[in-house]
């Protein structure tokens, strides 16, 4: 019913204009202005597509260094709840590349090293995925380990460092994971040089 009025409408309000020119004005879009349309919507898409691009970028690195944080944070619990010392040890056997992944595990000796029979295997994280990296400073080239107290401890006998996390040879995607001498990580953005 609604549409037999509507078309009652708009056939009342053409009365007097010429049949060729009703069927002109009842045609819709021309082709031209649909190509003209379109054409605006791709240059827009087009200019809006890197900026999305880099948006998803720095979503991913801000997960990655998440991860990360949260692992440091998960091995500093378990130092406190056990009473135990927990290590985390690169699984690389390069000084200072942690991109290959690394073990958390109860360090009952404090050696930094995964004894088997003694050490009890908490956690194992696997390699980085995609084109990130993960570097460390000069403190925790191998390991670090979180006492019961919660301090950090390394393989150099310093409990702080930063780790530099790297999306390709992007400068601008980067993120630092700082460790500070009393256990505590936080992230900073784009501080840190990529190697």
């Amino acid at each position: 019913m609604d549409l037999e009025l509507a078309d009652y409408s708009l056939n009342r309000r053409l009365t007097g204009v010429p049949m060729s020119c009703r069927q002109q004005l009842l045609r819709g879009f021309t082709l031209i202005e649909l190509i003209v349309v379109l054409s605006i919507a791709a240059i827009i898409s087009a200019l809006a597509a890197p900026s999305f691009a880099d948006m998803i970028r720095n979503h991913r690195l801000t997960t990655q260094a998440n991860d990360i944080l949260s692992q440091l944070y998960y091995a500093r619990t378990e130092a406190i709840r056990r009473g135990v010392q927990v290590s985390i040890r690169s699984t690389s056997n390069i000084n200072s590349n942690w991109t290959s992944g690394w073990q958390i595990f109860a360090d009952l000796d404090g050696d930094g090293q995964l004894d088997n029979g003694t050490d009890t295997l908490l956690r194992v994280r696997e390699p980085l995925e995609g084109n990130y990296t993960l570097t460390s400073g000069n403190n925790y080239q191998t390991w670090l380990a979180y006492l019961p107290s919660g301090y950090p401890v390394s393989s150099a006998g310093l409990g702080n460092d930063t780790f530099t996390l790297c999306a390709g040879n992007n400068v601008n995607q980067a993120r630092s994971i700082t460790v500070n001498n009393t256990g505590r990580a936080s992230i900073r953005d784009g501080v840190a040089a990529c190697p």
